[in-house]
């Protein structure tokens, strides 16, 4: 069947901790293209400060708080505010920790909160708690929206990882040649914990061409968001790149002749917009003209695109505030960023 790419269904609110000081991160800053807006937090006086220390406040406000991480963040946090964490993400928050040398147990997060709430066991293997030097790719579950459609070729191999072990219940996506896991996730609470033993923020993943792709992957799995939304949260903007290329199509367009109202409730006007070109149809919107000023009209629906062989039904109510006389015909248009425009006529009778 054809695949559905639709924007997330809300905004991902991600708390982002560091103790690096960036003047700018394009990183963070285009992951806005990805319906994921940051709250960047960075250490004042030697503390990083969390917005609030209260678990539900934090699990409101966010929807998932990323750790990137350096020798010193569970100093910097304290034990009270970790368990602030992990108290949020009990209660639903997703969680994320990038790995590296400087990460895992050397931010000092073994045996603290932290640990507790992750899917994988910070416990050097001995005496060793990273591996240094390029480390070649080995297993890919390639069926998991984290990992699924993403170029892996491009990247190839790792660098300086954090040597973890896999809790009982959790799942290894991905593991390097020495057969340590690379990404493992797992929940806690309501929440979804990621663990990456690499750096995202430094090394080959950096360079690769699909990075900001897979940490907006990372992002808004662990904010729960659904498979389907995870698989395709890239491919909304990789659309977006090809807009001036795109080919004009016609939409079928299906809006009833007429209809009824009902005087004491809202009416409801099925519209049915099909593609059964080969191009995708970008930013579809549908309008309303010469409504009557007695009736509020919405629509369900509005901004949308539809991929080739797609059909999409919207909602259009109608809900009117004051009695009506006689037949009021209203247009209802079509148009788009690629798309012919066309005009339905609709008549409005009162019941």
């Amino acid at each position: 069947g054809v695949s559905v790419i639709q924007p997330p269904s809300k905004p991902v609110r991600t708390l982002f901790l560091t103790q690096y000081h960036y003047e700018t991160d394009p990183v963070l800053a285009r992951l806005s293209s990805y319906g994921i807006t940051v709250t960047r937090t960075l250490p004042v006086d030697g503390v990083i400060k969390l917005p609030s220390r209260d678990p539900g406040k934090l699990v409101k406000d966010f929807d998932v708080i990323f750790i990137h991480a350096g020798p010193d963040m569970a100093k910097l946090l304290g034990y009270r505010q970790m368990q602030s964490l992990v108290g949020a993400v009990k209660r639903g928050c997703g969680i994320v920790l990038d790995g590296g040398p400087k990460s895992y147990i050397g931010s000092g997060f073994n045996d603290t909160p932290i640990e507790e709430v992750m899917p994988v066991e910070m416990k050097p293997k001995h005496g060793v708690a990273y591996h240094k030097g390029t480390w070649v790719l080995d297993t890919l579950d390639l069926t998991h929206p984290l990992l699924k459609g993403l170029d892996w070729k491009a990247l190839g191999a790792i660098s300086d990882y954090s040597l973890l072990r896999p809790k009982k219940d959790a799942k290894v996506l991905a593991t390097v040649q020495s057969g340590s896991p690379l990404l493992t996730v797992g929940t806690f609470g309501k929440g979804r914990a990621i663990a990456f033993a690499a750096s995202l923020r430094s090394g080959p993943v950096v360079s690769w061409s699909e990075h900001e792709a897979f940490f907006s992957r990372l992002i808004s799995y662990a904010a729960g968001q659904p498979d389907d939304e995870v698989a395709s949260i890239d491919a909304i903007l990789r659309a977006y790149e090809g807009l001036n290329d795109l080919k004009t199509v016609s939409l079928d367009f299906k809006v009833p002749e007429k209809v009824v109202l009902n005087a004491n409730g809202k009416t409801i006007v099925p519209i049915e917009i099909a593609n059964s070109d080969t191009s995708l149809a970008f930013f579809v919107g549908v309008k309303m003209n010469w409504v009557p000023k007695d009736i509020y009209a919405s629509l369900n629906d509005n901004y949308i695109w539809l991929w080739p062989g797609e059909t999409r039904r919207l909602e259009l109510k109608f809900d009117p505030e004051a009695p009506l006389t006689g037949e009021h015909l209203i247009h209802v248009g079509l148009e788009g960023w690629n798309v012919k425009k066309k005009d339905r006529s609709l008549r409005l009778v009162m019941e």
